[in-house]
């Protein structure tokens, strides 16, 4: 734990195609600046399946129990894992198991019980923000609270469909705009909500 580092998480950094499978850690405690995770502080070209993680994570930004974020150009796929406990980030963008998805995202059967807090802007109960990708068959539940763009499910969406998902619990917005039930704020008309 260190406030002023970044890139922590089980795995601080990873990259190239890597793939991980049915691995569950159990109150995880985790403080850094930004791209915080209990299990991948940066993520790119990842593939996740049945990773389930528990604990308090608290940083900067991009800030979420799976990823901390993925940058623009990168592919991320999570299928069948879940998440449950705290996250908080004094500046922007948290999630309960994603905080950042910058590159192409595919998250199906997901579910995370977060109570979510972003001081300044972008929070969710399953990501904090997406960009181009879908949500499948995922659901949140928890106290989601942030300054504007704050969601039950995802805090700001551009360009992703979500289908079949919900969210649960309720949301605090304590400056700002955009807001909502399942979505703060939603970009792009080709994305659609079903």
């Amino acid at each position: 734990n260190n406030s002023t580092q970044n890139f922590q998480g089980l795995f601080g950094v990873v990259s190239g195609g890597n793939e991980f499978k049915d691995i569950t850690l159990d109150s995880v405690d985790v403080t850094g600046k930004n791209n915080v995770s209990g299990f991948i502080g940066k993520a790119g070209n990842v593939s996740i399946d049945n990773v389930n993680v528990s604990g308090s994570l608290t940083g900067a930004q991009y800030i979420g129990l799976l990823i901390g974020w993925s940058g623009s150009g990168t592919t991320v796929s999570v299928t069948n894992s879940t998440g449950s406990g705290t996250v908080q980030a004094s500046n922007s963008s948290a999630g309960g198991l994603f905080g950042y998805l910058q590159g192409t995202a595919t998250i199906r059967n997901c579910a995370a019980s977060v109570d979510v807090t972003s001081t300044s802007t972008i929070a969710g109960g399953l990501a904090g923000y997406v960009t181009t990708g879908s949500i499948d068959q995922s659901s949140a539940a928890g106290n989601i609270q942030g300054g504007s763009s704050v969601g039950g499910l995802v805090g700001y969406s551009f360009n992703t469909s979500i289908d079949s998902s919900y969210a649960t619990g309720s949301i605090t917005i304590s400056a700002g705009s955009y807001f909502g039930g399942l979505v703060g704020q939603a970009r792009n008309s080709s994305a659609k909500i079903t």
